[in-house]
């Protein structure tokens, strides 16, 4: 993601979508020097660079030592030195990439999304997952309950409250064209050795195949694949109810303790497998494992149940 860092204290600035710069309570950005405005700049994202266009400031704003005039625009490049008002108080654009969601705790502590995936606390304790769902942001839980998200909002995890900054749409228009794989247009082929310690899986899209080598996580997907390829066989089971499988019983088929500690490793081995799936450019990467609450055949109590994402499934046994 895009960041500044002030280069004499060294403080480094996340960069949202629409960046406002100035004096101002409402600004981004808050600037302490008494030179700069209350409204002086704003950085904009506008889908292939970001864009700084001065706001009309009484002492000018500044890219390396070149004043723009009043309401110009420029497009940035890394390395570029800003200054708004007091050329005491440079700033540097360290990173010029897109905007990505991230999220701070009060302490000041900020993590950022990797590949569109954001994991709050940490990805160690995924508490929290935020993720992109064709244009809107969502946010699911440890329980699997999905909801969506605003820009701005506190999330809870261990005691702290994070604050979630979501860049918008628009920061994916790069990134949406026919040429990129789309986990809907898949088909997984596994390949699985005869003592199933050694998993492999190519994603067969419409540009071509990914060549996945085998992860720990690849066992989740696999048990995934296999209980919707089961239902898929079912024509009592509609497309909606194929492949839900309750937390427990995937656990139990992991050979994973079904306690907190196991839940978590579930959390993790979902994360892994989206942020793989995501590296290699996949739009929809989060969905490669869906989750959803359940009311159980008993009607008294909900549960969390979760599915592999993709209709299209292979599995080959050596």
């Amino acid at each position: 993601m895009a960041i500044l860092v002030h280069l004499r204290s060294g403080e480094r600035h996340n960069l949202r979508s629409e960046h406002l710069v100035g004096r101002g309570d409402a600004c981004h950005l808050r600037l302490k020097t008494r030179l700069a405005s209350n409204s002086h700049a704003e950085l904009r994202w506008i889908g292939t660079a970001w864009e700084l266009r001065d706001l009309g400031s009484r002492n000018g704003t500044y890219v390396d030592d070149v004043r723009l005039d009043k309401g110009e625009e420029l497009l940035l490049a890394a390395g570029m030195v800003l200054t708004f008002g007091d050329p005491d108080d440079p700033w540097q654009l360290a990173e010029d990439s897109p905007p990505a969601a991230y999220a701070c705790n009060q302490a000041g502590q900020c993590i950022s999304a990797e590949v569109g995936i954001l994991i709050v606390p940490d990805p160690e304790h995924p508490y929290y997952t935020v993720f992109d769902r064709h244009g809107q942001w969502i946010v699911e839980s440890a329980d699997g309950s999905q909801r969506e998200i605003a820009d701005g909002e506190d999330l809870t995890a261990a005691d702290d409250t994070w604050t979630v900054h979501l860049p918008v749409a628009q920061e994916r228009t790069m990134r949406r064209d026919s040429a990129m794989p789309r986990l809907g247009n898949t088909t997984l082929h596994f390949t699985v050795s005869r003592d199933q310690e050694h998993i492999e899986l190519r994603v067969v899209h419409p540009g071509g195949v990914i060549e996945l080598p085998s992860r720990v996580y690849m066992e989740l997907l696999l048990r995934l694949a296999e209980e919707r390829l089961h239902d898929q066989k079912n024509r009592d089971i509609s497309g909606d109810d194929q492949g839900w499988m309750s937390v427990s019983d995937v656990l139990g088929k992991l050979g994973i303790a079904d306690d907190p500690g196991g839940r978590n490793r579930l959390g993790q081995y979902m994360f892994q497998a989206r942020k793989h799936l995501a590296d290699t450019g996949m739009i929809g990467a989060a969905d490669i494992v869906q989750r959803r609450k359940a009311i159980t055949t008993s009607g008294w109590h909900r549960t969390s149940q979760v599915r592999i994402g993709v209709k299209k499934l292979e599995i080959h046994w050596l």
